[in-house]
């Protein structure tokens, strides 16, 4: 996994992945607290949801799972992208994508389905799981 290239889906709660992707307690520490310094939001997601550009770090919703669909839909415009350059603006977006699972995900059908349209075309992710 590579900060900054790879992109990153995780469970809103994920902090150990956050962390070792270079996420810096200070930064948890203001998005925690909504303060207005918060560089990835300015103080405007809820507390535990992490986020950074510099990173790849999406941030996600406080639904569970919808986050793999997500990672899913990253990975297929990034293939897209790669094949047709001309059809952003910047070309391409490289790496691989990853999603992550917190305990008992509440939408199994965005699990299901995440799994499903991540096999058909082949795109590069992975997905981690804890229990």
């Amino acid at each position: 996994m590579r900060p900054g290239y790879d992109w990153f889906f995780p469970y809103y709660r994920d902090r150990a992945l956050c962390l070792a992707l270079g996420f810096t307690p200070a930064e948890m520490l203001l998005q925690a607290v909504g303060a207005a310094t918060d560089p990835a939001s300015g103080g405007r997601q809820m507390p535990a949801h992490y986020g950074s550009r510099a990173l790849n770090i999406v941030s996600v919703s406080a639904s569970t799972s919808t986050q793999l669909l997500h990672a899913v839909g990253c990975a297929e415009a990034g293939r897209y992208f790669s094949q047709y350059p001309d059809a952003a603006a910047k070309p391409g977006v490289p790496g691989d994508r990853s999603s992550s699972l917190g305990w008992e995900p509440g939408v199994p059908g965005d699990r299901s389905s995440s799994l499903g349209g991540g096999r058909l075309p082949r795109i590069p992710r992975r997905d981690l799981s804890w229990r």
